[in-house]
């Protein structure tokens, strides 16, 4: 269930920088029936979140054009992945291992979460989200996850995740980054030069990353293993740090593929690419009973330095 507008608006007060908007006035072109969104603006960014999937879905700093993409044909409505921003793929990434019938990358983005603190200091801001799954016939391990948006010049994203059932969690997870960007053709992706990767084009064939990674086509790729930072360079130049987040993802559908996806459409391949730090494949993360893990993730603009 989702929180009540009053309820959102009661911890909203914390915060003088956040108001409690709604997606048919920041999104008027998007169709579904509307969701609750939260607006964060200060001198230093402007931002939008949804406690539907606890998402990110603009970021804004100073002087600059936001760093993520929402999709045109977005679907604002329960039910629905929203596509663009940061959604987070848990309790597993792609395709469910064992039962095909599952939906992809979980369901944590197809949740509504639960705004528990919102806080402010100057002009930063950070907004913590958390999520309780008692075990189904969806996934039947129960689990708790909390995330926290720390926004100011940069963004850092913390996830917790904690194993409430008695049985060891088998979890894979990733925050699923759409950033902006120019032409898709003309972006490149650097960091992950010489790394193993999966391919899912090729039915997840190991191949070794030549030079750096670029877009003539579908690029669907897991680089297991990264521990070093990758940037993207674009319009937007940005660089992606972690602690705790082993696996890149590299992705575009490229034009085909876009074309039959109905909430990115013909031509919406250009203006994003996917570089999404998490753990899965091969860096699947296994918790014990009771047990909790955390990882972060930093994303900034080149020109920035060191982590916050």
């Amino acid at each position: 269930m989702s929180q009540t507008p009053a309820t959102l608006l009661s911890l909203l007060e914390a915060c003088s920088h956040a108001q409690l908007c709604h997606s048919r006035d920041l999104y008027p072109e998007a169709s579904g029936a509307g969701l609750d969104l939260i607006q964060v603006q200060t001198e230093l960014f402007n931002a939008i979140i949804s406690p539907y999937g606890a998402q990110l879905l603009s970021f804004t700093p100073r002087d600059a054009r936001d760093l993520l993409w929402v999709s045109p044909n977005c679907r604002f409505e329960a039910g629905s992945a929203l596509r663009g921003g940061i959604p987070l793929c848990l309790p597993w990434f792609g395709a469910h291992p064992t039962d095909a019938s599952k939906p992809n990358h979980g369901f944590a983005r197809n949740r509504f979460w639960e705004l528990t603190t919102i806080a402010s200091a100057g002009e930063e801001c950070r907004l913590s989200f958390a999520l309780q799954h008692p075990g189904d016939q969806l996934f039947a391990q129960a689990f708790s996850a909390e995330l926290s948006i720390h926004m100011a010049e940069h963004l850092q994203l913390n996830l917790a995740v904690s194993n409430t059932s008695e049985q060891t969690l088998d979890c894979s997870w990733v925050l699923h980054s759409y950033f902006a960007t120019g032409p898709i053709d003309q972006v490149q992706v650097s960091g992950l030069e010489g790394r193993r990767y999966l391919d899912k084009t090729r039915g997840q064939a190991e191949s070794i990353q030549t030079g750096k990674v670029t877009f003539n086509g579908e690029i669907d790729r897991v680089y297991p293993g990264v521990d070093n930072p990758v940037q993207i360079h674009s319009h937007n130049d940005i660089t992606i740090e972690h602690q705790g987040c082993p696996s890149v993802v590299v992705w575009n559908p490229g034009a085909e593929l876009a074309a039959r996806i109905g909430d990115i459409g013909p031509g919406n391949e250009h203006g994003f690419v996917c570089v999404e730090r998490g753990a899965c494949a091969s860096d699947i993360w296994q918790l014990a009973p009771g047990e909790q893990r955390r990882a972060s993730k930093f994303i900034r603009p080149l020109i920035s330095q060191g982590l916050a």
